[in-house]
């Protein structure tokens, strides 16, 4: 989860709240600049996550 704030975080949202530890929720807010969409570009790639793998790993 620290990672993933970080991410946001460095392209300008606030963190306004984290669940507890372990759960993995929480919610920023844009507070810089919009960007507009490009066309074909994903915000978001999900990927698999086995268990026994770390997060972050690829």
């Amino acid at each position: 989860m620290p990672q993933v704030c970080r991410w946001f975080e460095d392209r300008g949202y606030d963190r306004e709240w984290l669940s507890e530890p372990g759960t993995g929720y929480g919610v920023h807010r844009l507070t810089g600049t919009p960007q507009p969409m490009v066309a074909g570009r994903h915000m978001f790639t999900f990927t698999r996550h086995d268990k026994g793998q770390a997060l972050g790993e690829v």
